[in-house]
């Protein structure tokens, strides 16, 4: 301490060191509970400036202020002439850490401009969170419980899985306020899980619900649009009940919790209902708690099954008695435009067959539930509809039921034309036409078979189809990734030789390589840095800088990352090289604003 202190000089500064209470609760238990992490703060009287530090823990110990006094110290470029605090525990432990640095300690009994100073922080931090929950009229113990066990039964349900965005339905129940007859459901991967209300339109009047306006003439230079509600945030004014760690929630709602030891799915799921409009946050009162909990209660007792008819009911029974609530999905529900196509004259494919096609080419064009519906209708009607075994696949809720629908594609081709795994005759377009989707339905096995483990055989899938289409770079992407990763290096090089210039990508195929032959040597330097120069996002991919914005099937770095992972130091090699290009570029453009102004 006193070699830092011994750096700097003091110019007057006193600091004041306090500790106050986190308004969040953080979901990492100390002793199996959340708890409100302890924050030290300092303050210099002499400039007002404030530093501040979060040992993460509920009872910091004395080292956790000298490490306060040292981070502020390198932060300010100054030491203090005397430090002050209002505990006596803490300022004899401070004089005796402080003893070589010889820096006073001094016992006050107030700290008025810290305390200020903490008073300011906790209202700014008020105003970042939302009310506590028991603002809102007509609350109990026993209704927030309600909520908080049908928000569990949703999280544990999970039918964000079955449902999407696009997914929009619609609720029908005595007494349902129109603001909560349209929910969304909403989760993993693209937010939280959620469900977010949509208010339903009111019923248009003749003349259309709307206040008649000035005309505008055409002839006017100065008329200006008004701003599209498109603008508007896309949540603004409406409720969304979503599952969130306790850090988003006031601390009284998290206290609430740990009290009555109300439900919970895991502990970074606190069921939050709230709504936004012109910068104002609102909590449900009882009566939408109720319905809150009626919805999710519904929504986690429904079925796939359930879905899938477009049109289902359920009984909720709450402490005010049992709730009827009609659930269905518009989408669903609308007839297919296949089934409205009219036979052609001299079409002699059968019904089932022609159908079937129409309605997954229908699917391809749609989403959310509705994709589903028509891709599994397609597949009833005519089993070898590959395009719709591939569409199933691909929205499968886990690698063993895509590995499964992707084999039924596969076999929906071989069956559809005998012998397409050996042949491929670009003259025939009936061959053509199912090669592509078989292709995908071999990729997309090959895919699922190697997550799952199955390596020897996921890589004879990839030797197949580089062996079909052999001007396919992705495919032998794919096949090096596979043989990487098993440890075939001699394989690897050769493919490389064969597709090296294909794409700039293949740049770190060599550089691996030759990491893995020779170590970080100067070969392997050079090779990486010609890769970073070729490709320089895959690297940050690579290295975790940024996410892949390009999905499963089209994304090489999902499968590639595994083997640089897999490579012991070729990670760290790859990130020191980037550093130091990274380095010597803005050297280069130091010394090139250095010769400009010389000019």
């Amino acid at each position: 301490m006193d070699t830092i202190f011994r750096k700097y000089r003091s110019k007057g500064e006193v600091w004041q060191l306090g500790r106050d209470r986190a308004l969040f609760w953080t979901s990492e238990e100390e002793g199996g509970r959340p708890f409100r992490p302890c924050v030290l703060v300092c303050l210099s009287l002499r400039t007002g400036r404030s530093h501040s530090i979060v040992p993460g823990t509920a009872e910091p110990e004395p080292e956790a202020f000298l490490e306060l006094v040292t981070q502020t110290a390198r932060a300010w470029r100054l030491r203090p002439e005397r430090i002050e605090v209002t505990d006596a525990r803490l300022a004899e432990d401070l004089r005796r850490l402080l003893a070589a640095a010889k820096v006073p300690v001094e016992l006050r009994s107030d700290l008025p401009e810290l305390r200020v100073l903490l008073e300011q922080r906790e209202r700014s931090l008020r105003s970042l969170l939302p009310p506590p929950a028991f603002e809102a009229p007509g609350l109990t113990v026993e209704r927030m419980a309600a909520f908080a066990g049908a928000a569990a039964r949703f999280a544990a349900a999970a039918p964000w899985r079955h449902l999407d965005m696009d997914d929009l339905m619609v609720l029908e129940a005595d007494g349902l306020p129109r603001e909560l007859r349209e929910p969304q459901v909403l989760g993993p991967p693209h937010s939280a899980p959620a469900v977010l209300f949509h208010p339903q339109e009111p019923e248009k009047e003749p003349n259309g619900g709307f206040e008649a306006g000035p005309e505008w003439d055409e002839g006017e230079e100065d008329w200006e649009m008004e701003p599209w509600e498109d603008d508007w945030p896309p949540e603004e004014g409406l409720w969304k009940v979503s599952l969130v760690p306790p850090s988003d929630l006031p601390p009284e709602d998290v206290e609430l919790w740990l009290e009555h030891g109300l439900p919970l799915a895991d502990s970074s799921a606190y069921p939050l209902a709230l709504r936004h409009f012109d910068e104002v946050t609102e909590r449900p009162d009882a009566r939408y708690l109720r319905w809150f909990e009626v919805v999710l209660d519904a929504l986690a007792s429904t079925t796939e099954e359930e879905m899938d008819t477009g049109r289902w009911e359920k009984e909720v029974v709450t402490s005010d008695g049992p709730v009827r609530l009609v659930l269905s999905l518009p989408e669903v529900l609308d007839p297919a435009y296949a089934d409205s196509l009219p036979r052609e004259a001299g079409d002699d494919v059968p019904d089932d067959m022609r159908l079937g096609f129409e309605l997954a080419t229908e699917a391809y064009g749609s989403f959310g539930r509705r994709q589903i519906h028509l891709a599994r209708r397609a597949v009833a009607l005519w089993p070898d509809c590959i395009e719709a075994w591939l569409i199933l696949a691909r929205r499968a809720l886990d690698p063993e039921s895509a590995r499964d629908l992707y084999a039924k594609a596969a076999s929906a081709g071989e069956r559809l034309l005998p012998g397409i795994e050996r042949r491929r005759d670009p003259f025939d377009e009936d061959e053509q036409m199912a090669f592509a989707p078989y292709c995908w339905a071999r990729s997309g096995l090959a895919r699922t078979l190697w997550t799952l483990g199955a390596r020897e055989e996921a890589l004879d899938h990839f030797r197949w189809l580089l062996a079909i289409a052999s001007d396919d770079p992705k495919s032998a992407w794919y096949l090096a990734h596979a043989l990487l990763a098993l440890g075939r290096d001699e394989e690897a090089e050769e493919l490389l030789a064969r597709y090296a210039d294909m794409r700039p990508d293949w740049l770190y195929v060599r550089a691996l390589l030759t990491f893995r032959r020779e170590g970080d040597s100067p070969a392997a330097q050079r090779q990486m840095a010609a890769a970073l120069a070729g490709d320089r996002h895959l690297a940050d991919q690579l290295l975790g800088a940024v996410q892949s914005e390009e999905s499963e099937e089209e994304s090489p770095v999902l499968s590639f990352q595994e083997v640089w992972a897999d490579t012991p130091g070729a990670l760290d090699a790859l990130r020191d090289q980037s550093l130091a290009l990274a380095h010597m570029a803005k050297k280069k453009g130091e010394k090139k604003k250095r010769k400009r102004r010389r000019r």
